[in-house]
């Protein structure tokens, strides 16, 4: 599943504030229409947020429940979502901004805050995946962060 995917269905159009569900059925390779049905069961509800005792609690469960290690991951200085590829290149990320929740597919935003200059939260970074190996671009250069040549 991706974003384009998900934004089409009857279900994403009938509903709002609704990142999270959207987030986890990216990275766990769900339907949106059943994912937003488990976070109803948890207590969210229509047009609203997601509250993030619920669903940091649901990820662990997550990949549990479809097979995939989850483990929080280093946030680097100046990290955004738009540089999120320079330190993690590959592999599916869910990550934390101020008051949003996204997938990061192999350094591509899977949302509409693609493009977009939102700094990534403390804390709010979590590889999703069997691989054990995280790998971080360490060797970036400090004038690709500000987009000086």
């Amino acid at each position: 599943m991706d974003y384009k995917q998900i934004a089409k269905t009857k279900e994403f159009q009938n509903d709002n504030n609704c990142c999270v569900p959207v987030a986890f059925s990216i990275a766990f390779d769900v339907t949106f229409k059943k994912m937003q049905k488990e976070f109803f069961k948890l207590g969210r509800r229509r047009y609203r947020g997601t509250p993030q005792y619920i669903w940091e609690r649901y990820l662990y469960e997550c990949g549990k429940i479809y097979n995939k290690e989850v483990r929080r991951v280093k946030k680097y200085k100046g990290m955004t979502v738009n540089n999120f590829y320079e330190f993690y290149p590959s592999g599916v990320y869910i990550v934390g901004v101020s008051g949003h929740l996204l997938t990061i597919v192999d350094g591509v935003a899977e949302d509409w805050t693609e493009g977009r200059f939102h700094r990534v939260e403390e804390n709010r970074i979590w590889k999703i995946g069997k691989d054990k190996e995280i790998k971080i671009n360490r060797k970036r250069k400090l004038s690709s962060l500000f987009d000086i040549d």
